[in-house]
């Protein structure tokens, strides 16, 4: 027995290294749950930027629809047009009326 062991230190050591897993098993965990929330969150964020492309998409794909400023003011000169002859048939339709109803005081 010419080499005594000192048991003390050797568990001192044990628990230090015990204490020193534990605490990095700690951080491990507190840091792999923050990834998994922000791993979440970015999952979430595809799938909101995903339906907001879609959207775009559809109101892009009904404005190239949509009425231009120069189709506008083709219906509104076809339009005109068509009050004018309205009014034209209206103005003859009278005529004939009066017309109708002289000739029938005459006879």
């Amino acid at each position: 027995m010419d080499n005594p062991t000192d048991y003390d230190a050797l568990r001192f050591w044990l628990d230090a290294i015990q204490w020193l897993v534990l605490v990095l098993l700690g951080v491990w965990a507190w840091v792999d749950r923050g990834r998994q929330g922000n791993r979440e969150l970015i999952e979430q964020m595809a799938k909101d930027n995903q339906q907001l492309a879609a959207r775009v998409h559809e109101l892009e794909t009904i404005q190239e629809r949509m009425p231009t400023h120069k189709d506008m003011a083709r219906v509104e000169r076809e339009v005109s047009a068509l009050t004018e002859q309205m009014t034209a048939h209206n103005n003859l339709l009278q005529t004939i009326h009066n017309y109708l109803l002289s000739e029938r005081s005459k006879a």
